[in-house]
């Protein structure tokens, strides 16, 4: 039993020490140490996908929700052809967003992969 128990300790340890990093935070963090907030980021990429050219006129589903709860959505006017209008913008929504983070030409870091 002693033995076992070496074995999962020893294992244990292994796996620990293999996810510490070399780096400290403030090189981690990239962009976010140099004062830029994810605020300012996700702000920013709210516009940008807000001035996105469409083909089509907003998706009526993909509207703001108003109501209660901070907004619900509008369940009433949810038909199969709204539906899928919706789907398909959100669908060139997010490849646009995919499109934005593929051409950028800066390094890839944190701020603008995963936050944008």
């Amino acid at each position: 039993m002693h033995r076992r128990q070496l074995l999962i300790a020893g294992g244990s340890l292994m796996a620990l020490s293999a996810c510490a990093s070399g780096g400290t935070a403030d090189s981690m963090l990239g962009e976010y140490a140099a004062g830029t907030s994810p605020i300012s980021l996700a702000e920013e990429a709210r516009i940008a996908r807000a001035v996105l050219p469409a083909a089509t006129p907003r998706a009526e589903l993909l509207q703001e929700w108003t109501g209660p709860y901070d907004g619900v959505p509008p369940w009433d006017k949810v038909t199969p052809a709204k539906l899928r209008e919706a789907l398909m913008e959100g669908m060139s929504l997010a490849r646009a967003d995919v499109a934005a983070i593929a051409n950028n030409p800066e390094a890839p870091t944190f701020a603008n992969t995963l936050v944008a």
